[in-house]
């Protein structure tokens, strides 16, 4: 989803790219991500091209703490780091500080507000006339969600400070865009849970992102899935979780193909994450 880079341009405006099993990366979507019930959170995803652009590659980790109330309400800590590398002399990197709030409004209400601050770069290696080149810029996003039992809106506004340099004769922007997204999952049974999430990408210079998905789950330890994503095609993805009272361990895997991919590139991708929860 990012803009590829290059100085000939007199603007690149630059986007992360967004896991397509993006789910499971929420706090990446919206800085007001609060989970429910547990204490500790800790994960790291991993996506890798396939065939021609190989060398392109995306790495996350996240840590957060969650503080829980009496009165159910909940601060939450994060830090996160992303980085993303096209190619062998490019790379993307951000770094993150976030903080949320969940307030009660009723039973089975609730409304939760987030802020994340950091910078975001770009580092640029081999131009034979300067040297390298290593920018870092300002960068802010916030979100609220609200929650209703299992079904959570929520928006969020993400490079807020539409931060720009100009170290050569391109410019580098990081445009101010917007994420608006839902989720709802229902019981299908006493072991068998049913999810479906959407999200709109609202991008400036590049074409507007629908992501849907679907997934069912076993027991609490295994998930299958399907997303589709109008401008990266159809992911599907599997989840197995090792759950005990105090702990959970996650292990995903999910193949993006560009089957139905608005402008084919028969250009497929794999993502792989690991979660690790204190209840």
């Amino acid at each position: 989803m990012a803009s590829s880079f290059a100085w000939s341009q007199s603007t690149n405006a630059l986007y992360p790219d967004l896991y397509s099993q993006y789910d499971a990366n929420m706090y990446l979507v919206n800085a007001a991500y609060v989970p429910n019930e547990i204490a500790t959170e800790l994960s790291a995803f991993y996506k890798f091209q396939q065939g021609a652009f190989k060398d392109v590659a995306t790495m996350s980790f996240s840590a957060a703490k969650f503080f829980r109330n009496e009165n159910e309400s909940v601060h939450a800590l994060r830090v996160s780091v992303f980085n993303e590398k096209q190619g062998p002399y490019i790379s993307s990197p951000r770094g993150y500080a976030h903080y949320a709030y969940e307030l009660p409004l009723g039973e089975e209400t609730k409304l939760a507000g987030g802020l994340a601050m950091g910078f975001a770069g770009m580092n640029y290696t081999g131009v034979s006339t300067t040297g390298d080149v290593n920018v870092l810029m300002p960068d802010a996003s916030s979100g609220i969600v609200f929650k209703f039992r299992t079904l959570h809106l929520g928006a969020a506004g993400q490079q807020l400070l539409n931060s720009k340099t100009k170290p050569f004769a391109g410019q580098i922007e990081l445009k101010r865009y917007f994420h608006f997204h839902l989720s709802h999952e229902l019981d299908l049974g006493p072991e068998l849970k049913w999810k479906y999430y959407a999200l709109y990408r609202l991008l400036p210079t590049i074409p507007h992102e629908m992501a849907l998905g679907s997934s069912l789950a076993f027991h609490g330890a295994i998930s299958l899935g399907a997303i589709y994503r109008s401008n990266g095609g159809i992911s599907l993805y599997g989840e197995v979780a090792l759950d005990s009272e105090k702990d959970k361990l996650k292990l995903i895997f999910n193949y993006n193909s560009s089957f139905f991919q608005l402008v084919p590139s028969f250009q497929n991708s794999i993502e792989i994450g690991v979660g690790y929860v204190l209840k």
